[in-house]
């Protein structure tokens, strides 16, 4: 049976310090991705094929754009809370 309790994390906070707001992300609960060392030495070893690299490269430049990408996403989100 699924877990019942379901809880909704703030993607920021808004705190008073002094006399002003401060909006600050959440990112605690926000995995740190990187891409594994192990695709780098794959593509660092001279065995494998063209076809191999290039699979590896696509997947890694894949990887670096979603990272790239959830990082403006957190960029986006504190913009807009600094403006409400």
């Amino acid at each position: 049976m699924p877990d019942a309790n379901q809880y909704v994390l703030p993607e920021v906070f808004v705190q008073r310090v002094g006399g002003d707001l401060v909006v600050t992300t959440n990112d605690e609960h926000i995995p740190h991705l990187r891409i594994s060392n192990v695709y780098k030495d794959l593509m660092a070893q001279g065995g494998n094929s063209a076809e191999v690299k290039n699979y590896i490269r696509e997947k890694i430049r894949a990887g670096k754009f979603l990272i790239k990408s959830l990082h403006q996403r957190q960029q986006t989100i504190l913009n807009i809370g600094r403006k409400s």
